[in-house]
């Protein structure tokens, strides 16, 4: 089976699998970050996936990255405004806290999307 065969024997089922992780609630970017992932996986062990259940091994690849990146996201996620210095009564110290999460801020902004290396 070539390349060209064996995509368009996939592209029905990634779009299969693309509307259900946005039924789970991926936005369309994520879904589709998933899919990537999912297919260079599928490549790496493909001698390996049992003939009857490549489909179900796509699922399940394709669901358990979705719970991961629900994971990081949840695990990532501070408000910034919840950022308090405790028994900050003196002017000085509201001046720190802001000072405190304009650095926060900023380094949010500079982190890379996605972490990997867990």
């Amino acid at each position: 089976m070539n390349a060209r065969q064996v995509a368009e024997q996939l592209q029905p089922k990634l779009r299969e699998i693309q509307h259900y992780l946005i039924r789970l609630g991926a936005s369309p970017s994520d879904a589709e970050d998933i899919l990537q992932e999912t297919v260079y996986k599928a490549f790496l062990y493909i001698d390996s996936i049992e003939k009857g259940k490549f489909s179900a091994w796509l699922y399940k690849v394709a669901i358990n990255r979705y719970y991961d990146l629900c994971r990081w996201k949840k695990w990532t996620m501070v408000p910034i405004d919840s950022m308090e210095i405790p028994d900050s009564k003196l002017p000085e110290d509201a001046i720190l806290q802001q000072e405190k999460k304009e650095e926060v801020r900023l380094c949010s902004v500079n982190l890379p999307r996605y972490i990997d290396s867990f």
